[in-house]
């Protein structure tokens, strides 16, 4: 088999397997670009996120962080919100969610996991 064919049919392969794997209609979390569906805050960054510790205050989290995409009350605290789901627009991929809590303007959980929504 010449080195065209055998080109041509390696792509063909990939193709079929892509298309496979995108038509099964189930969200999936995208090992190549992990973040491929997730919308982030304009400050967000990974390190600042990594560096957010309990007990730090509300200002200084948004010193690292700026401000979230969202804000909504948890029970006696409130939860800002980093991430969303809908970056990608051709597919429904696992996104990346990415969360602060406080109580008495405290942090006093950092989420960091993956939505399959």
């Amino acid at each position: 088999m010449s080195a065209k064919r055998t080109l041509l049919a390696a792509t063909g392969l990939v193709a079929a397997l892509l298309l496979g794997y995108l038509s099964l209609g189930m969200e999936r979390y995208c090992l190549l670009y992990p973040g491929i569906d997730t919308r982030y805050a304009p400050a967000f960054s990974e390190t600042a996120f990594a560096r957010i510790k309990v007990g730090m205050t509300r200002e200084e989290v948004t010193a690292l962080l700026g401000p979230p995409l969202h804000s909504s009350a948890r029970g006696t605290g409130l939860r800002w919100d980093y991430t969303q789901d809908g970056k990608c627009v051709w597919a429904d991929w696992a996104w990346l969610g990415r969360s602060v809590v406080f109580k008495e303007e405290r942090v006093v959980e950092k989420i960091s996991c993956v939505w399959y929504d």
